[in-house]
């Protein structure tokens, strides 16, 4: 026993001699030293110059270098919204109008974005744009209750983090923040950018050229795709999953199918059709409408304008994703701030009938050519009976 003391004893102080030797400490401390070093030079913004454009960092960081050009105390209004309104509205011809009544309204709509982008974007814009009027939300209505995705929205709103507020909005369907710490960090959202740059520098080079010296197009952005979904019957869920039966007998699925090949090839998708459950269930609305009541609060405390444009949507969300009580939250929205004369909502959601919705669309969530002109002429006409 005695002798199993002493050796524990030795061993004890031969471990402690060790921690304490600076062949120890000392690696840990300077990898610990260049990680904090490292951590505060991104967060700087030096390395933002050489971020690449079309990830979902470099769009956010590159839309903000080209409102920068444009001049921050010339913007007026901004458009907010994910690829929906950011691929379907002609953001050119959109602003082209409003420029000619001495209004600029840009574009700083982002794919991937929900609340969380929407809610820290509004907040930073309203500090950044001294001489903003008002931001104009572009949002089908299934957005109003979807929550934000972590693995996209912290890297859309890493130019905006000083915004994000975690105690007031529940931005995740039960998601736990302390999950997601490091995605807080520069490094987690730098990292993978400065890898494929160090991978590949001349293209790079390449992509920050250009949209450099093509930065207008930032704001000038408007996606044109001609294909439409009339080929593929969607229009209900049993359409939808003969549809999924037809496609599953091919090598590979055409685009803009996936999603319903997806969705409606389930066993799910079969029971509701046996069971006659046509929508999804309802939810409840409230926490959905206290966030977006308290982000438009915050946005007219301000002086600022509110416009929320309902687009359409395609018949696929009305009986595959959309609670079925969702139009009662616009409602609620609309009973709000029905007396407040800077807010207003542009309703789209029937200007395509089901029966032809196809023609409008280049998948289940995207407007095709046809659909943005018709968007695009829709939301101006009532932009322009104030």
């Amino acid at each position: 026993m005695l002798w199993s003391n002493k050796f524990n004893e030795h061993t004890f102080i031969t471990v402690l001699t060790f921690l304490l030797h600076k062949k120890f400490w000392l690696p840990i401390l300077l990898l610990v030293m260049l990680t904090v070093a490292v951590e505060l030079v991104l967060r700087s913004g030096i390395y933002n110059r050489w971020v690449q454009p079309n990830t979902l960092l470099g769009h956010s960081i590159h839309q903000i270098k080209a409102l920068e050009r444009f001049g921050n105390t010339r913007v007026h209004w901004l458009t907010l919204g994910d690829s929906k309104v950011d691929w379907g509205i002609n953001h050119r011809k959109l602003k082209s109008w409003q420029r000619a009544k001495g209004i600029n309204h840009l574009r700083l709509s982002m794919p991937g974005s929900n609340f969380m982008t929407y809610q820290t974007a509004s907040e930073w814009s309203m500090d950044e744009y001294p001489n903003l009027q008002g931001i104009f939300f572009g949002l089908y209505e299934n957005e109003l209750v979807t929550h934000s995705n972590p693995n996209k929205e912290f890297s859309i709103t890493w130019p905006f983090k000083k915004y994000l507020n975690f105690d007031r909005f529940n931005y995740f369907h039960h998601t736990n923040l302390a999950n997601h710490w490091f995605k807080l960090t520069a490094i987690y959202h730098y990292l993978p950018d400065i890898k494929a740059f160090i991978a590949d520098l001349q293209q790079r080079q390449h992509l920050i050229n250009e949209a450099s010296t093509d930065w207008q197009q930032a704001i000038n952005f408007n996606h044109s795709v001609s294909r439409d979904m009339c080929e593929y019957n969607l229009s209900d869920l049993t359409a939808c999953i003969k549809t999924a039966q037809r496609l599953s007998g091919l090598k590979s699925l055409p685009r803009g199918t996936k999603t319903p090949y997806r969705k409606c090839s389930t066993e799910q998708a079969s029971a509701r059709v046996k069971n006659q459950q046509w929508r999804p269930e309802a939810i409840d609305l409230q926490p959905h409408f206290e966030q977006w009541q308290y982000l438009f609060n915050e946005i007219l405390k301000r002086d600022k304008h509110v416009i929320l444009a309902l687009l359409p949507e395609h018949p696929f969300f009305g009986y595959m994703s959309k609670p079925s009580n969702t139009n009662q939250l616009v409602d609620q929205l609309n009973t709000s701030f029905a007396d407040h004369p800077k807010f207003r909502i542009i309703d789209l959601r029937d200007l395509f009938n089901d029966q032809n919705a196809c023609e409008f669309f280049t998948d289940t969530i995207h407007f095709n050519r046809k659909g943005n002109n018709r968007v695009t002429a829709a939301i101006i006409d009532r932009l322009s009976t104030n």
